[in-house]
């Protein structure tokens, strides 16, 4: 079921809509490439090479906002994680499409607000 969490600040006012929970999986390596297309090259290209590889089945794409504590913005995260016929399978974290670093995970009830940095984030998940 796809889900997306509405973030309002109680203070400047400030909206910010992403993906959560969200799967999609496919075998089509054009649509994986697409679906990243706003990443970063060294994600991409650590995409690119994990459905390149011999015995690829398909890509199964997690979508979850994420917190950048370096920009100190919120962005729409992503897992990708590849299948292969050996049964393994290897899993790719996005990064911060602004500097690269590592992505947190965020705790939805005590998020401050990245624009402002006063008012706390009021969350709504809608379905």
């Amino acid at each position: 079921m796809e889900k997306r969490l509405d973030f309002k600040c109680s203070s400047c006012g400030e909206e910010f809509v992403f993906l959560n929970g969200v799967e999609k999986s496919s075998k089509d390596k054009d649509a994986i490439n697409a679906a990243i297309v706003d990443y970063s090259e060294s994600f991409k290209n650590e995409i690119n090479e994990a459905i390149n590889k011999e015995g690829f089945i398909e890509a199964i794409a997690m979508f979850h906002p994420k917190f950048c504590s370096k920009c100190n913005v919120i962005v729409q995260g992503i897992s990708v994680s590849s299948v292969y016929k050996n049964g393994k399978i290897s899993i790719i974290e996005s990064e911060c499409p602004y500097c690269s670093s590592e992505l947190k995970k965020i705790d939805y009830k005590f998020l401050k607000c990245p624009n402002c940095k006063k008012g706390l984030l009021k969350v709504k998940e809608v379905d």
